[in-house]
């Protein structure tokens, strides 16, 4: 009986051996796989922060603009309004000066939309990314 259980081992080793060479093929193209993966992860995650960087620079134009808002309403309508066009300021209405601050909100709403947007999809393709490199780690890292 110690003899057979002796050849037992000593049968399995060649096909570990054999496993284990097939692994080795494989590995370096799940390697290179897995980089390339990790490579386009990083990408997004470099896109995602420009983007996510974009939408609160326009949040704090769109706050800014909202305050003006308030401003040019709580004013009255003789109040003498100046808008600055490069060295000169120049007199405004009311009336104009309310139409080009609500245009400028409307403009960062729709930008904001548009990024929050592309934002939620970015996560999406992240989440994506994420499970896809899971799963070729673990066929690296378990044959």
């Amino acid at each position: 009986m110690a003899t057979t259980a002796q050849a037992q081992p000593a049968q399995s080793q060649p096909g570990q051996k054999q496993q284990q060479q097939q692994q080795h093929v494989q590995n370096p193209e799940k390697q290179r796989e897995l980089a390339q993966l990790n490579e386009r992860y990083e990408g997004l995650q470099g896109e995602l922060q420009n983007l996510v960087s974009t939408r609160q620079k326009l949040s704090a134009q769109q706050s800014e603009n909202e305050q003006v808002q308030k401003t040019l309403s709580s004013s009255s309508d003789s109040s003498t309004i100046y808008k600055n066009i490069g060295p000169v300021l120049h007199t405004q209405t009311q009336e104009e000066a309310s139409m080009a601050v609500k245009g400028r909100l409307d403009y960062l709403n729709r930008e904001i939309e548009r990024l929050e947007g592309r934002i939620k999809d970015m996560k999406g393709k992240g989440e994506e990314l994420g499970m896809k490199i899971m799963a070729v780690r673990g066929e690296v890292g378990g044959g």
